[in-house]
């Protein structure tokens, strides 16, 4: 464990938990599986402790589906970023995804990316609903070099999406509660059944928890982030 880590809230609200000090392993207590190809564990990749290199090219950690990343309800995704480089031209370069344009009916739902249009890259969060249609918050452009705290928040309550950005509230967007159906999940590219637009740079500190965080929560989350630390 190093400091800034997230301690999780237990396995029945923490779903995935990836510290990624030299390993894919899940600290959550879910036990969920998951391979890389081409991953450089090492302190340089870390904001806290060791994280994961991804090389632009083919580096990828993909997660066995489980039913308890499935979230058809509230849930949170949050993870740490530093890009070496940022595209081009790629109009879909994902953190964090699951079955968005996979040919399956429906999708993850939730995921975070970083995205190109007319050569202005922003952060982004999206859901997407049983009918394959997508609903987006985006906004943040950000720079090479710096970590970046990313968040996206699906309160089912309200039914709407957050996108948060080192704390901050980003924008927001109705959507439609997402269905989530029997496929796995990628971190460090996009994918539509083959990976492609891979990530250049490091991510570190994933998780995944099926209750939508507040904004004050999330604001504590960053502002307490050069600590150990549980949040409630």
């Amino acid at each position: 464990m190093s400091l800034g880590e997230y301690t999780g809230a237990g396995s029945g609200t923490t779903k995935l938990l990836l510290h990624l000090n030299g390993n894919n392993t899940d600290t959550s207590g879910n036990s969920n599986s998951s391979t890389d190809t081409a991953i450089t564990y090492s302190q340089a990749n870390g904001k806290f402790g060791q994280g994961a290199g991804f090389n632009g090219s083919s580096s990828i950690i993909l997660i066995t589906d489980n039913a308890a990343l499935q979230g058809t309800g509230s849930h949170t995704i949050g993870l740490w970023v530093k890009f070496t480089a940022l595209p081009a031209s790629d109009a879909n370069v994902w953190l964090i995804m699951k079955g968005y344009d996979d040919g399956i009916t429906g999708g993850w739902g939730v995921g975070l990316n970083l995205f190109d249009t007319s050569g202005t890259a922003k952060f982004r969060s999206y859901c997407a609903s049983s009918a394959d249609a997508a609903y987006f918050a985006e906004g943040f452009t950000p720079s090479t070099g710096i970590w970046y705290s990313v968040m996206s928040v699906f309160n089912s309550s309200t039914s709407k999406i957050q996108l948060y950005v080192n704390g901050n509230f980003i924008s927001e967007t109705a959507s439609a509660n997402n269905i989530r159906y029997g496929n796995g999940s990628i971190i460090g590219a996009y994918t539509n059944g083959t990976p492609s637009s891979f990530i250049n740079g490091a991510i570190d500190e994933i998780l995944i928890e099926n209750t939508a965080w507040s904004a004050s929560k999330i604001k504590k989350y960053y502002t307490y982030a050069k600590g150990r630390f549980g949040i409630n």
